[in-house]
């Protein structure tokens, strides 16, 4: 099931979950599994939930989120039979997808940056939470910096907001430097 998600991924690249539901059922799979196997591949990065305002799709899908890159010819074969269009990174509305992502990562650091200034935990909790939320946001940034670099994306894609946080993340890097770890 893995294989066949990343292989509609591959020929998709943003896609709802009934189009998957369609290429599963195309393709002679089963899709009891599909929900717990989009729930692995989004824990491992590969692929990053979008919901209904920010893409063209106007329903929640899903975005092909890293660089592996898997193809099945019974998978491609099922996406031209069922005439689904192929979108591209262009068909995000960034603006709106970063707003959430980073939205939840200010939100975090904002109560990461209280707690270490109250310490209201032991340090090295407050530093594995830093470890955390600084993975989180290396995990998306690092993406979003190689699509960036597209030309068909480098205008559309709000990196300056991606670096702006990276500032709050140097700012807790400090704070927690000066805490006391005995």
């Amino acid at each position: 099931m893995k294989d066949v998600l990343l292989a509609i991924a591959e020929e998709l690249v943003l896609f709802s979950a009934e189009e998957a539901q369609k290429v599963l059922a195309q393709v002679s799979r089963s899709d009891s599994a599909l929900q717990a196997c989009v729930e692995r591949l989004v824990g491992e990065g590969a692929l990053l939930p979008v919901e209904a305002g920010e893409s063209v799709l106007g329903t929640p899908a899903l975005l092909r989120w890293s660089d592996a890159r898997v193809s099945l010819p019974e998978v491609r074969d099922a996406v031209a039979a069922l005439g689904l269009t192929r979108r591209s990174y262009s068909d995000v509305h960034w603006d709106e997808l970063t707003a959430r992502l980073l939205g939840a990562l200010e939100e975090d650091a904002r109560a990461l940056e209280r707690d270490v200034v109250e310490l209201l935990q032991p340090p090295k909790k407050l530093e594995m939470r830093y470890f955390d939320l600084a993975i989180e946001f290396h995990r998306h940034y690092s993406q979003i910096l190689r699509l960036s670099f597209t030309e068909e994306l480098s205008s559309i894609i709000p990196v300056h907001r991606w670096e702006e946080f990276f500032s709050i993340l140097s700012r807790l890097r400090e704070l927690l430097s000066r805490l006391d770890y005995r």
